[in-house]
């Protein structure tokens, strides 16, 4: 779940989340920027992972990989609460 503090936006494929009670600022570039639009848009972290699966086989558990640790730096950074 989103942080009820966060306010994002995207600029020249970069979006770029700000905590408003904090004033710190987290930029993704257009890989974080496609996991964050999907999650977004309200797909769960599994979804995320299968998706790019799908699109990329042969990086399957690389994928996992680093969506786990995309999520863990967004927990860690006060964007998600979950």
């Amino acid at each position: 779940m989103l942080n009820k503090e966060i306010v994002f936006g995207s600029v020249a494929g970069e979006t770029m989340i700000l905590n408003t009670k904090t004033g710190t600022y987290y930029t993704l570039n257009q890989q974080g920027t496609g996991i964050w639009n999907l999650y977004y848009k309200g797909k769960t972290i599994r979804e995320i992972k299968q998706y790019y699966a799908d699109l990329y086989p042969e990086s399957a558990e690389a994928i996992d990989q680093d969506v786990d640790s995309f999520f863990a730096e967004l927990k860690e950074n006060h964007i998600i609460t979950e």
